[in-house]
Order: C-alpha cells, then structure tokens, then sequence
C-alpha cells in the first residue's frame, strides 16, 4: 500500500510520544493564544456531528466535547497508544459524546456526507504533501455539502528570531519535509481538494485555516 511507509512512521513516533505528548499543552497555556481553544469557539453547541482526524490524546476534542453536549464527535487516529491515552481522559471527564476509533485517515469506513463539521489539529505537517491531500479530499467525501472544515497547524512566525527558533525546533522534532510545509499555498491546497478558505486565524505558533465544502 502506497501509505505503509506514512502509516508506519506515525505508529512508532506516536507509540513514543503518547507517554509525554499532553506535556506540550504547557506551551499554550495563555487560553488568548490557545489554537485548541479558538478552534473550540468556532464550533456550535448545536446538534452536529463532527468528525476529528488526527484524534491524537483528544484535546481538540476535548474541550469541543466539554462545552458542546449536543456535538456527537468521532475521532480517529492511526496510533493505538495515542488513543488509549485519549480514552482514560475521556474516561475520567465523564464524556460520552465522544467516540475515539482507530482508522487510517487516507481510506475512511465512512460513508458519503456522513459528517456535518470536520476538524485537525497539528497533524498535518507530519504528512508528505500528496498524503495530506489524499485525507483532505477524504475529508472532503465524508463532509456534507457545505459542510465546515477547521485545521490548526503551524505557521511562520512574525520576526527573525523567532523564525529561527521556530525552524530550529520543527527540525528537531517533524519531518524534513516541514519546511515545504511552512510555505504552501493553502488557497491553492484547499481549492483542489474541494473546499473554500473562509478566514484563517492566527495563535500561537499557529493558524487556523476556516474552510467550507463547496464540492
């Protein structure tokens, strides 16, 4: 299958990861610059189901699950570990409009506009360029017409120093092909992929890209 090498590379970074991952959460302490949180205000407490790729621990979810008890979410994430770690939160907190499922994100066992909203938090970057455009359009079939797109990922930062710095720890800690990733033409991205860059917002270190299904 032409994703195992993508498939694999997630398994073993994630199986690593999931034992320190929520300790990152720290950096966005400031609920102001949070991206977690300003993707949560953009979702309403309306009877809407929603789908979460890149699922991760759950903390996009989370806090969308928390405020929002008429969304039913499904999260899905290719790491088992990850996701084990996700259910013991959810556990903990009580939540039963969650569902966490382990699937791989390239072919999802859904059907056509099955989902009212999507949604993908700093996953993206760890995918090559034709990869993420595969799951955006499967994004995309899943979606209703119309329906809303959010994705929360890096972006370039506003000075030298911290452009420097920026680079410095995406380096050290994704893929090479981040770089690439920093300079997309998301516009162009999205519109190939079936969807209509709304607004995109700025947080910390981050961007979210507001998008809606036009075909």
């Amino acid at each position: 299958m032409e994703s195992r090498p993508y498939q694999n590379r997630i398994r073993l970074k994630y199986k690593f990861l999931s034992f320190f991952y929520d300790l990152v959460e720290l950096f966005f302490s400031n609920p102001v610059t949070n991206p977690r949180r300003g993707l949560a205000r953009q979702i309403p407490n309306d009877d809407l189901l929603i789908l979460d790729v890149c699922f991760g621990t759950g903390n996009n979810t989370l806090l969308i699950a928390k405020n929002n008890d008429r969304n039913r979410i499904v999260g899905i994430d290719l790491s088992m570990d990850m996701l084990r770690v996700a259910r013991r939160k959810l556990l903990k907190l009580g939540l039963s409009n969650v569902t966490p499922l382990q699937m791989d994100a390239i072919h999802m066992h859904f059907k056509d506009e099955s989902f009212d909203a999507a949604t993908s938090a700093f996953g993206l970057h760890e995918m090559e360029c034709r990869v993420m455009k595969s799951i955006l359009k499967e994004m995309n079939r899943v979606l209703k017409r119309d329906g809303k797109l959010y994705l929360v990922d890096y972006q370039i930062q506003d000075t030298a120093m911290k452009r420097f710095l920026f680079r410095a720890y995406l380096l050290l800690t994704s893929p090479p092909h981040v770089k690439d990733f920093l300079n997309y033409d998301w516009d162009a991205i999205m519109k190939e992929c079936g969807f209509r860059i709304d607004r995109i917002e700025s947080y910390r270190i981050s961007q979210i890209i507001c998008a809606s299904r036009y075909q």
